[in-house]
């Protein structure tokens, strides 16, 4: 799940790039506005997709939002994300939805 902006969309081709060279398979993209408020047509649609893992790359406080919503409706895989979520606000936003998190 990335922000829909440029540097989302560069982070969607280096992301997919590393992902298939390293053998992996990327099995939903989908890409959000930064003002998204109503995550569950977002998060059922991934849940749908069955990944190993969540990537999302945006701010702290939609990626905390997006964790709850996800936590919500029942998806207990794994989320990483990008440094630019590492804020001292993360955890106080996104509180147990988001423990466990993998920054990279």
């Amino acid at each position: 799940v990335l922000t829909q902006n440029d540097a989302g969309e560069l982070t969607k081709t280096n992301l997919s790039y590393w992902v298939e060279q390293n053998g992996g398979e990327i099995v939903s993209l989908q890409m959000v506005q930064d003002n998204t408020t109503d995550w569950s047509p977002i998060v059922s649609k991934m849940i749908e997709d069955d990944p190993d893992l969540v990537y999302y790359w945006g701010t702290y406080g939609n990626c905390a939002k997006f964790c709850i919503a996800a936590r919500d409706l029942e998806y207990d895989g794994l989320f990483m994300c990008s440094d630019n979520v590492m804020k001292e606000q993360f955890p106080e936003v996104g509180g147990e939805a988001v423990e466990g998190f993998i920054m990279m």
